[in-house]
């Protein structure tokens, strides 16, 4: 085994370690003030009134609104509270992977690419103000995760768009 594949592997060792105790601790997570606020408001009104009255009032993200309609405590569940920070994680951890994947495919192998992108996963572990609201905190989410998982997928989207294109114009 070559000296680049034996770091290729730790970085791949060093995600796997880091992500399987962040997925363990969402057995152990509970709602906070927040999620219980929003889920009482979307139980009274319909998902349209709820973003304009939101956004007219309290804040101007709908798009975190509009999904925190699938608030798990509005459906009393708090086995889907537990459920769904391993799905971020697991979303966050395969949108790094896609983009890298989309960017790199031609120039480096497989083992490559997954390392750079636990590189790049445990870089923003290490430096994320604070992995609770990253992850765990529902209000958190929705608000910061949710869209920087579809900001990679689309990023990797237009990337192999603009690959398999003949112009930089078509994105135009």
């Amino acid at each position: 085994m070559t000296y680049k594949k034996r770091i290729y592997i730790i970085f791949v060792v060093l995600i796997v370690i880091c992500i399987i105790p962040l997925l363990f601790l969402s057995l152990y997570n509970n709602p906070t003030n927040d999620d219980y606020t929003y889920a009482i408001r979307n139980q009274d009104t319909n998902l349209l009134t709820t973003i304009l009255n939101t956004y007219k009032h309290w804040s101007g993200r709908y798009f975190a609104t509009a999904i925190s309609e699938i608030n798990p405590l509005i459906y009393n569940s708090l086995t889907a509270y537990k459920i769904y920070p391993i799905f971020i994680i697991l979303a966050f951890s395969f949108s790094f992977f896609y983009l890298i994947n989309t960017l790199y495919k031609k120039y480096f192998s497989k083992i490559a690419i997954i390392s750079l992108s636990s590189l790049l996963i445990l870089t923003y572990l290490v430096k994320s103000p604070s992995i609770v609201e990253s992850f765990y905190w529902f209000s958190g989410y929705i608000t910061y995760t949710i869209p920087i998982i579809t900001n990679l997928i689309l990023l990797a989207y237009l990337t192999k768009k603009e690959i398999y294109s003949t112009s930089l114009s078509t994105l135009y």
